[in-house]
């Protein structure tokens, strides 16, 4: 299955009985592994299509870009909602 077509269905997932306006964060990993700052589902999902990108994780969802080392990054706190 193609990981655009993941994001697609993660973001439907996510939508289901929540607010329109929260939007998915793809976590992304810069060529040797670090962390850098989230990117919007779509500018990830451009990524993965144009082979930029290859998919790390699934849950949380998480790409590693192929061309770049380093970048802005910030503390952040990953924060699940529990179902049922």
């Amino acid at each position: 299955m193609k990981a655009s077509l993941h994001i697609r269905r993660l973001h439907h997932q996510a939508r289901k009985g929540t607010d329109l306006e929260k939007t998915m964060a793809v976590f992304v990993l810069d060529k040797k592994k670090q962390p850098l700052m989230p990117f919007s589902e779509k500018r990830a999902r451009l990524l993965l299509e144009r082979g930029r990108a290859v998919v790390v994780r699934l849950d949380p969802f998480t790409i590693r870009l192929k061309d770049r080392v380093g970048g802005e990054t910030q503390l952040l706190r990953l924060q699940q909602e529990q179902n049922g």
